[in-house]
């Protein structure tokens, strides 16, 4: 009886880890300050950012919402986003970003990669 119980207990314990490792990004809480800066390919930063306060709230809403991914993809970036405790770097033309602080990734729908890049000033890509 002792030791069903005790491999039940592992059992539980177990999938409890498991379950915290594979959801940490999806129940991230992204907060604010802001910034952001602008990197040329060289990996040399170009500019620091100027955003609104709404700015700010319109892209910490995508981030807290969208359905992050455990992994960072292999894609690069264009800008770099810092908040109170993370970095988190933005590719403009695929529309992910890559929290290289927690280990996760976001592919953004076309409609928040519009918003984004509309907040950061990015030029649409001629189809």
């Amino acid at each position: 009886m002792k030791r069903k119980f005790i491999k039940i207990l592992s059992l539980c314990v177990l999938a409890l880890i498991l379950t915290a490792i594979f959801s940490a990004c999806q129940k991230k809480k992204y907060e604010g300050p802001l910034s952001c800066i602008s990197i040329l390919k060289e990996g040399k930063i170009e500019a620091l950012i100027d955003m609104t306060e709404g700015a700010h709230i319109e892209i910490l809403d995508i981030l807290n919402t969208g359905e992050w991914m455990s992994g960072i993809t292999n894609c690069g970036h264009d800008y770099e986003f810092t908040t109170k405790k993370e970095t988190i770097r933005y590719h403009s033309e695929c529309g992910t970003f890559i929290d290289i602080t927690n280990g996760c990734s976001l592919e953004l729908s076309d409609s928040d990669r519009e918003i984004v890049n509309d907040i950061l000033g990015v030029e649409p890509l001629i189809k």
